[in-house]
């Protein structure tokens, strides 16, 4: 995968106005972006039913369900990370104008074979 080094502009405040305008999704680590590989038909299905199972639950409650167009933002002591996980749910919102959550309280990922070391290793450990 191709990344973006962003290490010398003020980041990830770069990274998130270039997010905006690029056609394809990038994660954030440590000053660089890196493109996400496209899903297979089995990994949208299954990221589809969490979705819509997790929406059943939550209709009439104060928490949201998100896709995997959602960022989350992770704060670490010395840096922050931005990943798009296949879904989550959050109580407590970012503004509608934000592209990312900051609170997530539910996080799924779809582990494939391709993604598993970095979905059970860094991504959890994040």
């Amino acid at each position: 995968m191709r990344e973006i080094d962003y290490t010398d502009r003020p980041a990830p405040k770069s990274y998130l106005a270039d997010e905006l305008r690029s056609p394809a999704r990038r994660e954030y680590v440590g000053g660089l972006a890196y493109s996400m590989a496209g899903a297979s038909n089995a990994h949208n299905q299954i990221a589809t039913n969490i979705l819509v199972a997790l929406g059943g639950q939550l209709r009439g409650r104060p928490c949201r369900a998100f896709n995997y167009d959602t960022k989350v933002r992770v704060r670490l002591p010395f840096e922050q990370r931005f990943y798009y996980p296949d879904a989550l749910v959050t109580c407590r919102p970012n503004p509608p104008t934000d592209a990312h959550q900051d609170e997530p309280v539910v996080l799924v990922e779809v582990v494939s074979p391709q993604t598993r070391r970095i979905d059970e290793g860094e991504k959890m450990l994040a």
